[in-house]
């Protein structure tokens, strides 16, 4: 990961979410634009516009026995030039083999996996000498990989410029209704498609047809069953599987 000025990367943001031909406040909807990470453009970057040397976050083997749970890691640079930064380039370097490989740099023509952007929360104006400090890590989180990049960007006196936190999961309000309702002192009650469920079930007792709980089905949740033939394929379907 390198630290980067990259104006084209965050054009979308700066406008019009910040700046606009209408002098439209379109400012609240930064935080959904900024905690998002995207595919950065295929062409490749004048090196100048890298403020320092790459980092290495870290290692995924897929050949190890176990799969990668995720990376954590804090990547330090001292800014080798001044500029504007505006977010980091993240890409990975592949070793297929003993001295085979390909990377996807931004110095780089993009190949078919492409590579990274992660925007700062706004853009910081730096100079040589600065020091620029990020926390990044990426974690599974439910069905989802949740990645955060936490940024101090100092002076060579270390007097702090700037200071974000940042992440995927802000973007994902969902999630955190999953997450209550994953914690140990969840007391869960059934929505209305658990209930469907447990009828269905409750009524494969050897005494009743796909029919007839078909038609209970229909008779219940009016709502979710706009006809037999749906109720009947969901009582079939767990008959497939149930019974």
């Amino acid at each position: 990961a390198v630290p980067a000025s990259a104006p084209w990367e965050i054009d979308a943001i700066e406008t019009p979410w910040r700046r606009n031909a209408l002098d439209l406040d379109l400012t609240p909807a930064l935080p959904a634009l900024v905690n998002q990470f995207w595919r950065a453009r295929g062409k490749e970057t004048d090196a100048e516009r890298l403020l320092a040397e790459p980092a290495h976050w870290g290692t995924v083997d897929y050949h190890a026995a176990e799969e990668t749970r995720g990376l954590d890691s804090t990547l330090d640079w001292t800014l080798d030039c001044g500029g504007r930064v505006d977010g980091l380039y993240v890409w990975f370097d592949g070793e297929v083999d003993t001295g085979l490989g390909f990377s996807n740099s931004p110095l780089l023509p993009e190949l078919q996996y492409g590579r990274a952007f992660f925007p700062l929360e706004h853009p910081v104006d730096v100079h040589a000498g600065d020091r620029m400090q990020t926390r990044l890590s990426v974690r599974r989180m439910l069905d989802n990989w949740v990645f955060r990049w936490d940024t101090r960007i100092t002076d060579a006196a270390s007097v702090t410029k700037a200071s974000f936190k940042q992440s995927t999961f802000r973007m994902q309000p969902e999630d955190l209704a999953l997450l209550r309702k994953s914690d140990a002192s969840h007391a869960p009650v059934l929505a209305e498609d658990g209930q469907i469920r447990l009828m269905v079930l409750s009524m494969m007792d050897g005494q009743h047809s796909l029919s007839d709980i078909a038609n209970v089905l229909l008779a219940r949740h009016p709502k979710q069953f706009r006809n037999f033939e749906m109720a009947l394929a969901e009582a079939a379907s767990c008959s497939r599987r149930f019974g």
